[in-house]
């Protein structure tokens, strides 16, 4: 009869420890990422955050008109205009300013 393993199989995510009888626990651990965090409190990053906040605040505003007000559609679509070219130029801020 082959002799069967019934200790846990190890991952690069885990780690065991034994507990009293010979039982084993496997605990959870938090991963290592790669990317840097942002650590970088520029003026820019502060720049960045109004507009995406503009953003998200327009575009709220002009869907909301968009679909309870028929009359104002044309101005709803102005508005959410208005959000893509600021979120167009948050993008671009943070592509090219370096």
């Amino acid at each position: 009869m082959e002799n069967q393993n019934t200790t846990p199989k190890h991952t690069p995510t885990a780690e065991s420890t034994v507990k009293g009888s010979g039982q084993q626990e496997t605990v959870a651990v938090k991963p290592h990422h790669r990317m840097e965090k942002i650590t970088d409190h520029t003026p820019m990053l502060r720049v960045r955050n109004y507009l995406n906040i503009a953003f998200m605040v327009l575009a709220l505003i002009g869907v909301a008109l968009f679909f309870i007000q028929p009359l104002w559609r044309q101005a709803a679509m102005v508005i959410m205009l208005i959000a893509v070219v600021i979120k167009i130029i948050e993008v671009s801020l943070r592509l090219f300013h370096r």
